[in-house]
This record gives C-alpha cells, sequence and structure tokens, in this order.
C-alpha cells in the first residue's frame, strides 16, 4: 500500500523546460555566448544549475551567467490542476514530499509562489555532489519516511525525467513518469519503464495510486516493473 508520494518538481508540479530554454537562450545572447540546440540542452537539463552552466558555456563564471540570467524562476507556471491532486492526496492522509535538483532558495520561492509549500511533510534539494540520477539522492526521503514509520516500498515517486527513473530504479523505489516535461513517453519505454507506469500528468496521479494500490494488493512484490531484461 502506498503510503507517501515525493514529486520531482521542475516539469512534474511546476512547468519549466519551455520557458527554461527561452531563458538560457536569452542570457546567452545578453553574453555573447552560443547556445547550444535544444537536444544538446536538455540532455544537460535536470542536472544542478551551477553544473549545466559549467558544462555548456565553461568560459563565463557561473556568478557572471547567474547574475545576467536574473530572477526568471517568476515566470514558471504550475502544473494545470496540481494544487488540486495535492489536496486530493493529502485527504488520503498520504505524507508527500519533494525531492529536487533544484537549490533550496529557488525551489522555496517556486513552492511559496504557487501556494503548495503548505502540502510537503519534506522538501529535499539534491547536493551538488549526489543528485539524481544517482540513487544516494533518496537517503534523506528514505530515512524522514523510516523515521515516521514508512518503509521503503510504500513510497512512490513521480517524475517527468530519465534521471528520475534511473534514481528511483536503482534505489528499489516505486516511480511513475509523468509526460509534462521534455521526456516524451518513447523515450521512458526505451529506457525500460512499463507503459503502465506513464501518465499524461499528475492530474491522474490519484487514479494512478488507486490502481496501483490494487496492483499491489494481487502482487505484493511488484518491483519498479520493467519492460527490458
Amino acid at each position: 500500500m502506498i503510503k507517501s508520494v515525493f514529486f520531482d518538481l521542475d516539469d512534474t508540479l511546476i512547468a519549466t523546460y519551455e520557458e527554461a530554454y527561452r531563458n538560457h537562450l536569452e542570457t546567452t545572447q545578453a553574453l555573447g555566448l552560443e547556445m547550444p540546440p535544444e537536444h544538446e540542452f536538455f540532455k544537460h537539463y535536470g542536472l544542478p544549475w551551477k553544473k549545466l552552466i559549467q558544462a555548456l558555456w565553461p568560459s563565463i563564471p557561473f556568478e557572471k551567467f547567474s547574475e545576467t540570467y536574473g530572477n526568471n524562476i517568476a515566470r514558471y507556471p504550475l502544473i494545470a490542476g496540481a494544487d488540486h491532486i495535492l489536496t486530493a492526496l493529502k485527504s488520503q492522509n498520504l505524507v508527500l514530499g519533494i525531492l529536487t535538483t533544484r537549490e533550496a532558495h529557488s525551489a522555496n520561492i517556486l513552492l511559496e509562489k504557487h501556494n503548495i509549500a503548505q502540502y510537503f511533510d519534506l522538501v529535499v534539494c539534491c547536493a551538488e555532489h549526489i543528485h539524481k540520477p544517482d540513487p544516494r539522492s533518496f537517503d534523506q526521503v528514505l530515512h524522514k519516511l523510516h523515521s515516521s514509520g514508512i518503509k521503503k516500498e510504500e513510497l512512490l515517486y513521480t517524475g517527468d525525467s530519465l534521471n528520475d527513473f534511473k534514481a528511483a530504479y536503482h534505489a528499489r523505489i516505486h516511480f511513475v513518469g509523468v509526460l509534462t516535461g521534455y521526456t516524451r513517453k518513447d523515450d521512458f519505454i526505451n529506457e525500460g519503464l512499463s507503459p503502465e507506469n506513464i501518465i499524461d500528468s499528475v492530474h491522474h496521479l490519484p487514479l494512478y495510486v488507486k490502481e496501483f494500490n490494487k496492483r499491489l494488493e494481487a502482487n505484493p512484490y511488484i518491483d519498479n516493473p520493467r519492460v527490458l531484461p
């Protein structure tokens, strides 16, 4: 039985990837830097921001890029209906949380801006040296849940990227992929995620949890079903 649901933040609860590309494009133009094509940019998207900047534009100090970029996170909207879904899940007495690679200051700004911070029992912002897809990203989450009497097999992680899936899979944590980010359904399937564990958005999450619990009742040993060996 699922007792806790944790979420990635960017493109799972907050729509960021399209606006993020435009924001980086504007910044590189202002700094006279070359912006890589989308497919190259999104190979690095999901890394801690400082690592992304260092990987794509190693010649410029991160502080200068950040200063020019400014506070563009204010542009990022909430995924449609996400607040209502969080209300519905909270009403089921589920423990809710966030596990994100976004740094703490900007994550808190987004949660407060969209008035959803109150739904979460724990917000974990991955350290730069340990972040998704490293399964150790979940260590703090699992420690907190264990202290609350919740087992690892009672946790569901929800995310939009292959890094989210890989981290959850290697940590042996149940995962459901959403299609509100840059990752497409075929990308998840090609990586090995079963189609039954992919939904269009968090809008479908309460029904997914209900159906997943039925599957767990029928087979308590479900362990991140994969379509590849």
